[in-house]
């Protein structure tokens, strides 16, 4: 395998969300929301900059009341493997940060804040399906949230993928012989 540095995504990015204005707040069952498995297809789906205006960061693309507490979520594909996985934050004023269910960083600062912020390292991410989960917190005035992951992708050699090919062509043959 070779590895690529990149940009998984950044500003833009598509989050889900609920409890971010009065009109995204959430009635329904959000026990395990931070978790892989919980089933997020009934909340919004934003862009990001979250916010409640300019501040600093650009214009906002999804709203974000000041005084409410957002949960946003979003499912990251790491393909054969994302090493290195660093989650850059813009937040105005504060967050809880799960990985895959499990909290891994809590930060909270009163004031405005600027583009990336906070640097959260969250390792090697495994092949598959990763579930990032943020509790927002703000206290009033202006909101932001933004993020953006960065890592080196794992990405398979052309000869890697020839062996597979390969393997996959004699399985496929003998299968047809033993008929």
């Amino acid at each position: 395998m070779s590895a690529n540095a990149a940009t998984i995504f950044t500003t833009g990015a598509d989050w889900k969300y609920i409890d971010a204005t009065a009109a995204t707040t959430f009635a329904g069952d959000t026990t395990g929301w931070t978790g892989v498995s919980y089933d997020d297809s009934s909340w919004y789906t934003g862009a990001t900059l979250f916010g409640n205006m300019d501040n600093g960061l650009g214009a906002p693309a999804t709203e974000w009341t000041a005084g409410y507490d957002a949960k946003v979520r979003k499912t990251i594909d790491a393909g054969a493997g994302i090493d290195g996985a660093v989650l850059n934050i813009a937040i105005d004023n504060g967050y809880t940060l799960f990985l895959d269910g499990v909290q891994i960083d809590s930060q909270y600062a009163e004031g405005y804040t600027n583009r990336w912020e906070y640097s959260v390292a969250l390792g090697d991410l495994s092949a598959g399906l990763h579930t990032l989960a943020l509790q927002l917190d703000d206290n009033g005035g202006a909101t932001a949230f933004d993020a953006e992951l960065t890592g080196t992708e794992a990405v398979p050699e052309p000869a890697t993928m020839a062996a597979l090919g390969m393997g996959a062509l004699a399985l496929l043959r003998r299968r047809r012989s033993s008929k």
